[in-house]
């Protein structure tokens, strides 16, 4: 099983904790997304009403956790990680019943055919302006629970950190690793400039 990462801002501390404590992440509603066309699809005549009618259902019902291929990309530090003064969580989904979707980038609008007609091919594409996150999504249409579980392996701390907040946050995750001394101890390393992937 690949390793993925999660970019996050620690401005929401309850959260963090959540997240070291109990190794999961939470999974919005596809309205819940940042990017406005999410889950916008366009289909053809050929495409019977109770189908499109049932993606719809599951549209509204589905659950998405989003993650990232690579914790370098400065964009996505930018975006996700508070400026490059956040985390990068790199881990494995642990979680069964949901669908793991690499999403696919595409200059076009999303056309449902009679052959692709899957909520996974909607909730998986989106336009090439977002290609910078290699984004991997956990998909799920009938959730028990908004949380995906997750086995942290590595917090990445951000090139602009602070040494005091470097050194309040490792000892958050080392208290957060005695707390849990069945699963494997999170390891910390602190990224630099040199680190990042700027474009160039």
């Amino acid at each position: 099983m690949e390793y993925l990462y999660k970019y996050r801002s620690l401005a929401n501390m309850k959260r963090f904790i959540d997240i070291l404590m109990n190794h999961r992440l939470y999974a919005s509603k596809y309205l819940e997304l940042n990017d406005p066309m999410e889950g916008f699809f366009l289909y053809d005549k050929n495409v019977p009403r109770p189908v499109v009618a049932k993606l719809r259902d599951e549209r509204a019902s589905a659950l998405i956790c989003s993650l990232s291929k690579t914790p370098y990309n400065g964009l996505m530090w930018s975006m996700y990680g508070d400026e490059h003064k956040g985390v990068c969580i790199k881990l494995r989904v642990t979680s069964p019943n949901w669908e793991e979707v690499t999403v696919d980038y595409s200059s076009e609008r999303t056309l449902i055919t009679d052959r692709n007609a899957s909520i996974n091919t909607i909730l998986g594409t989106k336009s090439v302006q977002w290609q910078h996150e290699e984004e991997v999504r956990y998909i799920n249409t009938n959730p028990k629970s908004p949380y995906l579980k997750i086995e942290i392996d590595t917090i990445f701390f951000s090139s602009k950190m602070s040494r005091a907040d470097v050194s309040f946050y490792t000892s958050l995750i080392e208290m957060a690793n005695k707390a849990n001394p069945q699963k494997r101890p999170i390891k910390v390393v602190k990224l630099t400039k040199d680190d990042i992937d700027f474009g160039f």
